[in-house]
């Protein structure tokens, strides 16, 4: 799926990424961009089982996000398989 993430700092001057994954509109975050495309994967691996457990498909990547001054756009990876082995 695709990721958008953007930096931002917070009330206590400390820096996060914020992540969206639009495909399947989820909201997550870390202390940085390793940790914040970390879990976005958790994220989707979990939305992902549970689409998978309904029935759903899951859907394919964005071929086009906006996105806003300083942010970020990737591919983010899950491997449902391995993630319900978990």
């Amino acid at each position: 799926s695709t990721l958008l993430a953007s930096s931002a700092a917070s009330d206590v001057y400390k820096r996060q990424y914020m992540a969206y994954v639009p495909d399947l509109e989820i909201n997550t975050q870390g202390e940085d961009l390793a940790e914040a495309i970390a879990m976005a994967r958790d994220a989707m691996g979990l939305v992902g089982i549970d689409m998978e457990d309904d029935g759903k498909p899951f859907p394919a990547p964005s071929q086009h996000v906006d996105c806003p001054a300083g942010g970020i756009v990737s591919l983010v990876d899950v491997d449902l398989v391995a993630y319900r082995s978990n």
